[in-house]
């Protein structure tokens, strides 16, 4: 029997799980379930979902121009790994615009493997 996702094993894999769900639909139900006082203990969850999906929307809006502002977004300050991330796409800003507005489409599968290739 095939998964289409790892079965969550700890709270913490299971909210990673639910921020990084692409499926509008499937994340917003799947964030209603979350007990409401681990959001009221732990209101990080909700601003990292934020950021991941305001970081989404520049892709799926295609708005380049935007980027500058999620970059200098006073939210970062509570993560770190969130600022190295932001680093990184700072150093090859130019790229990261041309991916946002550049559209993707799947590739053909390598023969003989399950694997298939992004393309722009």
């Amino acid at each position: 029997m095939k998964l289409d996702r790892p079965t969550p094993i700890s709270i913490r894999q299971k909210i990673i799980a639910i921020l990084w769900d692409i499926k509008k639909e499937t994340h917003r139900e799947q964030m209603e379930k979350l007990p409401h006082k681990l959001l009221t203990n732990f209101p990080q969850v909700i601003e990292l979902n934020e950021l991941i999906y305001s970081f989404r929307k520049l892709f799926e809006e295609k708005q380049s121009e935007n980027l500058i502002d999620w970059l200098e977004n006073d939210q970062m300050e509570n993560f770190s790994f969130i600022q190295s991330f932001a680093q990184g796409i700072w150093q090859d800003i130019n790229a990261v615009k041309l991916s946002i507005e550049m559209p993707w489409r799947i590739g053909s599968r390598c023969a003989g493997t399950d694997v298939q290739t992004w393309h722009r």
